[in-house]
């Protein structure tokens, strides 16, 4: 399924983050590249790993659910500007890498005390056989000058590369503090680039269920809510996204209190420290298996977050995260951020999503009422127990939401008491009761209430501030679409967007439902027609209201960035055409037939009708992509990635400009 995406401006190509490595794919004979040879390496010395690995053992025979430690942290002090090799391209761009071996390794990843990642700089790390592959990092997904934990890539020599564009050398900086020896399996992380990636599977229980199969149908939204944590480099939590009752998009983010909680020295109380070191996590939504296929979908990472609150009682941490995360590909719509429920009252079922050992996404349901539950040391009943009919739970989920029969969090996972052993024998989970996070340890650091509800939080009559709150996605935005023959469906989740763009040079493009055409728009719960919006005579366009299922498809939309309101100029109008507001297309010739055939497409289009001179593709973001020269109507598409795309097409009474989908 589709669903939808916001996709990222850029003023050039090369700000543009790509998927893989500039060394892969570029080659030049007059200016090669270094040989791998010849790029410097460091080796560093082998941890104590006997210790870390019994205690772990330990910890695993007593069925304790904790974050998944994998790694051992080496400190070293490492700068781009001193270490590693730099080459210059022939476009006067540079690649640098710095080769790092860790003898004995599972896994490799990095550390970073601070980066500067100027536009156009993207930063990756890739084992020796090519085989996994981390990135990019860049300044969309970075903050400048802040800590930075990349996560692991498989195998003991691991190669960093930074692509760094003309003239931005001396700006793109990496200040290495740590490298993380991984002592145990993590799973490697999938790039949809790399096809000769396989799945490789890590230790973990066998009844887990992946939830991008049959078991989470019905979890479309809440599943792009999740993500794996990075806790510094060394372990790995869970936790989702959280709605706020001024439903602007805060990035709150919950997850569990012992994730913060030095693991080695669990007091319940956080120092400063361990409060600032939710600056150096990492985030990683959409780390999901494809059901079935040797791939996973495209992730996407962020970097860094401030605590907000955390309260030992019910184990619940709520973070801020440092970026606004959006999507960036066909397979990894919008974020979701999950609505919540505070009553109090107990789900009649229950579901949870997870990242166990912090591999791919899975799901554990309870298709029971689920009972009170009392954590040892903790006040009476502030725990909710789930008894899982599908799945399980265990180290590395911890922090992963609850969702009550109407798909709203009302906890997150603090563990299994109880019981020990096989995770697939005891298949309980205890949870940390969102009800009582809401007022919490009675101040605005131990609680949630001022943070979800910031306007109408009372402590004094907790009556004031709404109990339940729905899930919403990012608004749904589709601008500029000419619809071509037939029968058209356009669905959002919550919110739909409809008005005008502009690709290339200042071109406007208007959505147009041109006659002849039905276009069925439907949304969840608005839907908004903005400015330069044409339904034409002899056009039928049906809008509705209503909930949307999971199996019915949200396609890609275009750029918030390039709406633009068409408000000067000529307009071509027919009889009885229908035009938003007030605005004027500044062009909206007739377009004689012109047709785009596939559309959707996948490696080959073809362009027909009277054309007078060469067409041009632009991207979505308006670069233009391909020239297609004069009388030639079939155009291979193949090289081109999955999205939107436009054509401008010169015809005998003017530039028509049609839109086209690449889907795989």
């Amino acid at each position: 399924m589709l669903c939808a995406e916001v996709t990222i401006a850029y003023s050039s190509q090369s700000e543009r983050p790509d998927s893989l490595p500039r060394s892969f794919t570029y080659s030049s004979v007059s200016n090669p590249l270094s040989q791998e040879l010849e790029v410097q390496t460091i080796t560093t010395a082998v941890p104590n790993v006997d210790s870390v690995e019994s205690l772990e053992r330990v910890l695993d025979s007593l069925g304790a659910i904790r974050p998944y430690r994998f790694g051992i942290e080496i400190p070293v002090n490492i700068s781009s500007m001193t270490n590693g090799t730099l080459d210059e391209l022939e476009d006067g761009s540079f690649i640098w890498r710095l080769k790092v071996i860790c003898p004995g390794a599972k896994s490799i990843n990095f550390s970073y005390t601070s980066t500067s990642l100027p536009r156009g700089s993207f930063l990756y790390a890739y084992n020796a056989e090519r085989t996994s592959l981390e990135g990019p990092w860049y300044d969309r997904n970075t903050r400048s000058g802040k800590k930075l934990s990349t996560f692991p890539v498989q195998g003991n020599t691991v190669i960093i590369e930074a692509y760094i564009p003309r003239d931005k050398v001396n700006e793109t900086v990496l200040e290495l503090g740590k490298i993380i020896y991984g002592f145990r399996e993590t799973e490697a992380v999938i790039n949809p680039s790399l096809y000769k990636y396989k799945k490789e599977s890590i230790l973990i229980a066998s009844c887990h269920k992946n939830v991008d199969c049959t078991e989470g149908n019905d979890w479309c939204r809440e599943k792009y809510s999740v993500s794996r944590i990075l806790l510094g480099g060394i372990g790995f939590c869970s936790g989702s996204l959280l709605n706020n009752v001024q439903e602007n998009f805060t990035p709150y983010f919950l997850t569990a209190f012992h994730c913060v909680d030095d693991p080695s020295e669990p007091d319940g109380v956080l120092s400063q420290e361990e409060q600032d070191q939710v600056e150096d996590w990492s985030f990683m939504f959409g780390y999901i298996y494809h059901c079935g296929e040797p791939w996973g979908y495209q992730h996407h990472s962020y970097s860094g977050s401030v605590l907000r609150a955390a309260w030992n009682d019910t184990d619940f941490a709520l973070l801020e995260l440092g970026q606004q995360p959006v999507s960036g590909t066909p397979s990894f719509p919008d974020v979701y951020f999950n609505g919540w429920d505070r009553t109090g009252n107990l789900p009649t079922s229950a579901t949870c999503l997870h990242h166990p050992g912090g591999g791919y996404m899975k799901i554990s349901i309870d298709d029971d009422p689920l009972i009170l539950w009392t954590w040892p040391g903790r006040p009476t009943n502030f725990h909710l127990r789930a008894t899982f009919d599908v799945g399980t739970v265990e180290g590395g989920s911890s922090g992963a939401p609850l969702f009550d029969q109407n798909h709203r969090i009302v906890g997150q996972l603090h563990g299994r008491t109880g019981n020990t052993g096989d995770h697939c024998t005891q298949l309980t989970g205890d949870f940390g009761r969102f009800a009582l996070s809401w007022a919490g340890g009675g101040t605005d650091e131990t609680r949630l209430g001022n943070w979800l509800d910031p306007v109408n939080f009372d402590p004094g009559n907790l009556s004031s501030s709404q109990t339940a709150l729905n899930g919403r996605k990012l608004d749904r935005l589709i601008y500029g679409t000419n619809y071509g023959p037939g029968t058209w469906t356009e669905n959002a989740y919550d919110v739909m967007r409809i008005g005008s763009s502009t690709i290339g040079s200042g071109i406007i493009s208007t959505w147009t439902v041109p006659s002849g055409r039905t276009i069925n728009v439907k949304a969840g719960r608005e839907i908004q027609v903005r400015g330069c919006a044409w339904i034409k005579s002899g056009a039928e366009a049906r809008l509705s209201i209503g909930t949307i299922a999971c199996s019915e498809v949200v396609s890609l939309s275009d750029n918030e960035n390039d709406y633009m309101a068409c408000t000067s100029g000529s307009a071509y109008q027919e009889p009885r055409e229908k035009q938003t507001a007030q605005d004027s297309p500044t062009s909206n010739t007739p377009n004689h037939d012109i047709r785009i055939i596939p559309n959707p497409a996948t490696d080959e289009i073809q362009i027909l009708g009277t054309i007078t001179a060469s067409v041009e593709l632009f991207s979505s973001v308006g670069l233009s992509v391909m020239t297609v020269e004069k009388g030639v109507r079939k155009v291979d598409v193949s090289q081109l990635t999955s999205g939107v795309y436009y054509a401008r097409i010169p015809t005998v009474t003017g530039v028509v400009v049609k839109s086209f989908m690449i889907i795989r």
